[in-house]
C-alpha cells in the first residue's frame, strides 16, 4: 500500500514543479512545501468540490484533474487521487501536457492511496 511519503517522493522526482500541497477531502493538509498553504489548500478544496459537482451534472464517471491558469503563465494543477487532492505549482517554463502525463504516470504507479 502506497503512503503519503511515496506520493511526495514521486512528486519530487518530477521536474518542472515549484511546489505541492496534498489535501484530504475534508480539507486537512497532509503534506506541502509551499509558503501560502492556507490559500492554496482552500483553492484546491473549493475547486475540487466544484469539479465533482460538474462531473455529476454532466454524467461523467471520473474527475482526473483541473488547471487554474493566470495571465502570468503560472499554473496550479489539481489531481484527484482516491480521497486526496494533489495540488501542484507548475513552473512557468514547462509545458502543461508534459507535466500532466508525468503526474498521471506517477499516480498510476502508486497503489492504495
Amino acid at each position: 500500500m502506497a503512503t503519503i511519503q511515496d506520493l511526495v517522493n514521486g512528486i519530487q522526482g518530477i521536474q518542472g514543479l515549484d511546489g505541492y500541497v496534498i489535501v484530504r477531502q475534508d480539507g486537512q493538509v497532509l503534506s506541502h512545501n509551499v509558503a501560502n498553504v492556507e490559500s492554496l489548500s482552500a483553492l484546491i478544496v473549493m475547486g475540487s468540490l466544484n469539479g465533482n459537482i460538474v462531473k455529476t451534472e454532466v454524467g461523467a464517471s471520473l474527475f482526473k484533474h483541473f488547471v487554474v491558469a493566470r495571465k502570468t503563465n503560472e499554473r496550479l494543477l489539481v489531481f484527484s487521487i482516491g480521497n486526496l487532492w494533489l495540488g501542484l505549482l507548475q513552473r512557468k517554463d514547462t509545458y502543461t501536457p508534459d507535466i500532466v502525463n508525468k503526474v498521471q504516470s506517477m499516480i498510476h504507479g502508486l497503489r492504495g492511496l
